[in-house]
């Protein structure tokens, strides 16, 4: 087997909260929910957002990402992630970003969880 290699991402309070919440309903481990994320991601068209391709934090649009999180990809999966960050002219971890935000709302909207984000104060 190939050896899986370590990417760190960003993303916003307010997501990892959401996150957070469909782990807990689900009962999925983090590294489970991120495959899934993933795999949801790279069947789909790929696209990234164009706030999201925001470099400038000046910029009113920005999106302000200040929670790290990890994950393991396998040779295959990040050179599938590699492809998509050289394709829409963004780095790896907006790609990572992007998958796990798409994903978490599909689920927080199935779960019918959609509405908890606005009483975070972690926002």
């Amino acid at each position: 087997m190939a050896k899986k290699k370590s990417s760190q991402y960003t993303v916003t309070a307010a997501l990892k909260y959401l996150q957070n919440e469909v782990l807990q309903i689900t009962g999925y481990t983090k590294t489970m929910y991120q495959y899934k994320a993933l795999a949801y991601f790279l069947s789909g068209d790929r696209k990234i957002d164009d706030r999201l391709k925001i470099t400038a934090r000046t910029n009113p649009l920005y999106v302000h990402r200040d929670v790290r999180d990890q994950i393991y990809l396998d040779p295959v999966q990040h050179q599938e992630i590699k492809k998509v960050a050289e394709a829409e002219g963004v780095k790896i971890s907006v790609v990572l970003f992007q998958a796990v935000l798409n994903y978490t709302c599909i689920q927080a909207n199935l779960l019918g969880i959609t509405g908890r984000i606005i009483n975070n104060d972690n926002k």
